[in-house]
């Protein structure tokens, strides 16, 4: 505001001088009474701003995994389950892929594995009610104790 003031002054002067009356000017000057903030003031509203959002995304990651925990529970039954629904004998060739996954095959020279329901068989094990009978590079076969034999293909 001095400057203005001053330059005010320097217009009354010269107006003076020319024999020019202008009307008187009133300025006040206004004292500004905001009041900045502290460093430290500032410091801690970033430290307590930062905590919140920090908090706030673990509790809703909590919340996520717990949700996405009980839709893959729901979704895929244990292998015990499995077993003690295939035990009853009543599946179908259907029902029965459902029920058993072949996850992977290892075929070498000299011996193959199968990984089913994510368990590592060999040819002649015995699986639910029945038993591996051969093992090929991209398919299994598994016969019944009843005589059905049942082919899974990798997928």
């Amino acid at each position: 505001m001095s400057i203005i003031n001053d330059a005010i002054k320097k217009a009354r002067k010269e107006s003076v001088i020319n024999n020019e009356k202008l009307p008187p000017i009133i300025v006040k000057e206004e004292k500004t009474s905001a009041v900045s903030p502290k460093p430290s003031e500032i410091r801690w509203t970033v430290i307590v701003i930062a905590s919140l959002v920090f908090i706030i995304s673990l509790l809703g990651s909590i919340v996520l995994y717990s949700y996405i925990s009980k839709i893959n529970i729901a979704s895929s039954p244990s292998i015990r389950d499995k077993k003690d629904f295939f035990s009853k004998d009543y599946l179908s060739s259907i029902e029965f892929e459902r029920v058993l996954e072949l996850n992977g095959i290892v075929y070498g020279p000299e011996e193959q594995w199968a990984i089913i329901n994510n368990r590592i068989v060999r040819q002649g094990d015995p699986l639910l009610d029945g038993k591996l009978t051969l093992i090929a590079k991209d398919f299994v076969r598994i016969e019944k104790d009843n005589g059905e034999e049942f082919t899974l293909d990798l997928r």
